[in-house]
């Protein structure tokens, strides 16, 4: 399991080496769970920068879950939903929002890009009773 954000520190007494070898895990996302915020997934799918974008190839036919997805900055959902759309189309990568207050992601007239019914499943989790 790799996790990559900003306060993600090497272990104390880490050497040189092993540091080298995490940094370059973070980059490339080289391990099969990579735990990251939604900033810095969005900030590496849209990024100009090589380094950035070089971990991309990792996210083809997989899982990315979104906390609290609510707290998305709404004036970069209609460029992030286009990616979305084609990440699971072209890429086989499914998303999952998960958020205590359902976001309107549904297209609009506020959302042009927004979803369309089919493409967006809600589902809520009910408790499991003792009984």
């Amino acid at each position: 399991m790799l996790e990559n954000h900003s306060s993600v520190k090497p272990p104390p007494g880490a050497d040189g080496e092993e540091k080298d070898a995490l940094e370059l895990a973070a980059e490339n996302w080289d391990s099969p769970v990579v735990i990251t915020t939604s900033v810095q997934f969005i900030e590496s799918l849209l990024s100009a920068r090589p380094s950035r974008c070089r971990k991309l190839h990792r996210i083809a036919h997989s899982v990315v879950i979104f906390d609290e997805v609510q707290t998305m900055p709404s004036h970069i959902l209609q460029p992030i939903f286009s990616v979305f759309r084609e990440l699971a189309r072209q890429y086989g990568v499914s998303f999952v929002f998960s958020s205590a207050t359902q976001p309107a992601f549904l297209k609009s007239t506020s959302l042009s890009d927004g979803f369309t019914p089919g493409e967006m499943r809600p589902q809520s989790l009910t408790p499991i009773s003792g009984n």
